[in-house]
């Protein structure tokens, strides 16, 4: 018969627990054992600025920190772990997010929980390398006080990231030996105006500073309007249609409503037509406002009709040249049993020869097709067949003018 003996019992009780007590590992922290406190003592940084996070960890039942930092930024999400000396955690920032100005969300985590969390500011640097970024446009205006150009200012630290508003900046202004200074103050990051045409033209010369930092030349050019008022002159040696003589058109001085001469360059159109309808046309591009172009005497009289034009823009009124018979006599000579027919000397008005490779048209009263030949020293010569050809009438016709002679068969 087994007895029960119970105080045995109980001290075999009390030894397996004095075991079990001795073998029991520490448990590991929970989420809400874990406390830190921020030791920063401001969340506003400038740009550029070494940016180090420290928490104080050295009061916390369980020092060693396996949480992270996490950083919510323009560019996306970043999580960095601590350094961690004497019971202090340091999160080091990366370099590319404290040089961005703006705002930074960061959220201290361990495990699942949020133990810590702010938003950080970093502010532009106003105090290192500042610069000036400047635009405009168009480069060239109209003078007359309606047209204009547009200039944008955007000062900037030394990351480019714009500064505050109010940031003040000094504007100059250069036209026609006056000079204009005024300050402007940025609103959203940038500051702007509109540069309106004076009523001469010429050029604006234009300049932005701001502390130390200075902006390249701005030049915006002021051009001339609208061309106004044109006209045509010419010039001509003599009015005889002789093919060779040089007619010279010239434009008056133009210039557009607030008399300023037009840009070199402007193109003018002279139309011409004559008393037989025939049109041509020829160009020039102004020079001190005026232009010019050259014409070749026409190779018969008439009259031309001539209008300058700037295309698109205005045209003048039309001037007429008469232009008269060139030639004054013609001197025809057959040999018939040499079929020699010699045409010349052909004299112009002047009493001069008519100018090498003129063209003369010869005639005949029968069906024979006519003959084209040249001058030469006011002379021309040309052998004709001697059989079948029947020369009665010979009619020479040269710069318009027209002559007949009779020859017996």
């Amino acid at each position: 018969m087994i007895k029960f003996y119970p105080h045995i019992a109980l001290l075999l009780s009390l030894i397996i627990s004095g075991c079990h007590e001795v073998s029991k590992e520490p448990s590991q922290p929970t989420d809400f054992e874990v406390e830190v406190t921020f030791l920063n003592v401001s969340t506003s940084f400038m740009a550029g600025d070494k940016i180090s996070l420290q928490f104080d960890n050295s009061s916390s039942a369980y020092p060693e920190f396996s949480g992270f930092l996490h950083i919510s930024h323009s560019s996306g999400f970043t999580s960095i772990s601590p350094k961690t000396i004497n019971g202090i955690l340091y999160f080091e920032l990366p370099e590319v997010l404290t040089k961005k100005s703006g705002s930074l969300s960061c959220t201290l985590t361990h495990g699942n929980r949020t133990i810590w969390s702010k938003k950080l500011s970093i502010e532009p640097n106003t105090i290192e390398n500042q610069q000036l970024e400047v635009y405009y446009g168009p480069p060239s205006i109209n003078a007359g006080k309606s047209d204009h150009s547009m200039i944008v200012a955007l000062p900037t630290d030394r990351f480019d990231n714009l500064l505050p508003d109010s940031t003040a900046l000094n504007y100059s202004q250069h036209h026609d030996e006056n000079l204009q200074l005024e300050q402007w103050y940025t609103n959203g990051g940038y500051s702007w105006k509109k540069v309106y045409s004076p009523t001469n033209s010429g050029r604006y010369h234009m300049g932005i500073t701001m502390n130390t930092a200075t902006s390249k030349e701005i030049i915006i050019d002021v051009l001339p309007n609208t061309a106004q008022e044109i006209s045509v002159t010419l010039d001509r040696v003599h009015a005889y249609a002789d093919g060779n003589e040089i007619i010279h058109l010239t434009t008056n001085v133009i210039k557009d409503a607030y008399g300023n001469t037009i840009s070199d360059g402007t193109l003018v159109d002279f139309h011409i037509i004559d008393n037989r309808a025939q049109k041509s046309r020829t160009q020039g591009s102004t020079i001190n406002g005026i232009a010019q172009a050259q014409l070749q005497h026409p190779d018969y009289p008439t009259q031309w009709t001539v209008t300058p034009e700037i295309p698109g823009v205005t045209m003048g009124d039309p001037i007429t040249a008469k232009f008269e018979i060139a030639v004054k006599e013609v001197a025809i000579f057959y040999k018939k049993e040499e079929g020699l027919l010699e045409i010349g000397p052909i004299r112009n008005q002047l009493n001069q020869s008519i100018p090498d490779g003129t063209e003369i048209e010869i005639d005949f009263s029968h069906s024979t097709a006519p003959i084209i030949l040249e001058s030469k020293n006011g002379m021309a010569h040309t052998i004709l067949p001697k059989e079948g050809t029947r020369i009665n009438e010979i009619i020479v016709t040269v710069l318009g003018y027209k002559t007949t002679k009779d020859f017996e068969d």
